[in-house]
């Protein structure tokens, strides 16, 4: 395993972001398609950001998986990672196939 470490979060997210793009890229090639897990949170804004901005990357052959979700609050609640101004309900993500986790449980323990 090799550990890297950035002087600052946003080279840290660059670069995680530069290294997804470039996986996505290659496994678009080898197979036609690609499946992304996600992680969500505010802590991710920037990776997500730099991974849309990747050239090359064709979002309809993508189907993107999403780790988690607050429990008990609807798609339209401003914090939810489904909204639509969520990370992926950004362009181009909104050519790619999403599945986002289900935060409807109501008995949530």
């Amino acid at each position: 395993m090799e550990i890297k470490v950035y002087p600052t979060k946003t080279e840290m997210a660059a670069a995680a972001a530069r290294q997804a793009a470039d996986a996505l890229r290659r496994a678009l090639h080898a197979r036609g398609k690609a499946n992304v897990i996600a992680a969500t949170g505010a802590s991710q804004f920037e990776f997500l950001d730099g991974l849309v901005k990747a050239p090359g990357i064709d979002w309809s052959r993508t189907v993107f998986f999403h780790l988690d979700e607050y429990v008990g609050i609807p798609v339209t609640h401003p914090a939810s990672f489904r909204a639509p101004t969520s990370r992926l309900g950004r362009r181009p993500l909104r050519k790619c196939t999403a599945h986002a986790a289900s935060a409807g449980a109501t008995d949530a323990k």
